[in-house]
This record gives C-alpha cells, structure tokens and sequence, in this order.
C-alpha cells in the first residue's frame, strides 16, 4: 500500500541534479532490459514470501521470541555469506564494529524476550501479572454457552433473552 502511494509520489521529487529520486518506469525498463537483475528482484520478491510464511508458521508452532532470535541470527548469516563471497570491504575496525553491533542486537533481543537476564534483573522480583493466563484457569466453565439462548444460573438453565 504505501508502496502504491509512494512510488509515484516520489518519481515528481527531484534532486539538486533534476534526476527523480523513483521513478517506477525507468525501475520496470531496467528489469525487462537486464535479465539478472529480473532474476535478482524474483528472487527477492520470494525471498520475502517465504521468510513471511515460515516466520509466521514459527511464531505459530514455537513463540514470537524464537521467532526474534532466529531473525537475529539471520543477519549473522546474510553477513558472514556477504564477506564470503566478497561484497563486503574488510577491515579489522570494521568488522569488529559489526561483530560487536551483533552482540547487542542478540543480547538485546535475548533480554527482550526472557532467554537472558540483564545486568540488574537479578535484584528485581517481578510482581505477578493479571494476564490472561492467569485469569483463564479461574473460568471453570466457557464464556460462551453452545446455545446463545440459553442462561445458566444456579445449576440451572432458563431460555430467553439474558441481561448484558
């Protein structure tokens, strides 16, 4: 959607040298005229896709958190096949920024969603939370009767139309 809004909104915003800063046309010629670069925006395009799909059937099956430290794990990933196959510059003080920079960004996460304890969450004592785990396993029967006409009250039942 805001791709929809965007793109040609920025395609009438120039630079200081009068070169639009998006233009989609010239974008859809250039992918018609060079074939690896179609190859490469498919390939991105179902990249997306299926990173979407199974980052959703993951947070699904396991939990948001491990869905959080598999993302950030991925850019270790995406980093390590850059410097591989060369499309990263190396340098000792700048791969060392980035390898610092992602020991934050694990940590971070890490304490964020509970797989670690930060420096001074020892010496804290969480009050319990009123969450609705908690208060689910004091329902003893459901919300919702099968039959919304029916009311129970006192053991009993009654038809017709129950106050709200």
């Amino acid at each position: 959607l805001a791709c929809m809004i965007l793109l040609p909104i920025m395609a009438h915003i120039k630079n200081s040298q009068g070169v639009p800063f998006d233009d989609l046309g010239t974008a859809i010629e250039q992918i018609k005229a060079s074939r690896p670069l179609l190859y490469a925006t498919l390939g991105s395009i179902f990249s997306i896709a299926f990173f979407n799909f199974f980052g959703i059937t993951l947070t699904k099956r396991l939990s948001g958190a491990s869905r959080a430290t598999i993302d950030a794990c991925r850019t270790l990933f995406v980093w390590v096949y850059s410097l591989h196959v060369g499309w990263e510059e190396t340098g000792l003080l700048k791969n060392m920024l980035q390898v610092v920079g992602f020991i934050v960004l694990i940590s971070g996460t890490s304490m964020f969603n509970g797989i670690i304890k930060g420096p001074g969450e020892r010496k804290k004592k969480r009050k319990p939370e009123l969450g609705l785990p908690h208060l689910a396993g004091e329902i003893s029967e459901p919300l919702l009767p099968s039959d919304l006409g029916q009311v129970k009250t006192d053991g009993g039942s009654s038809r017709g139309g129950g106050g709200f």
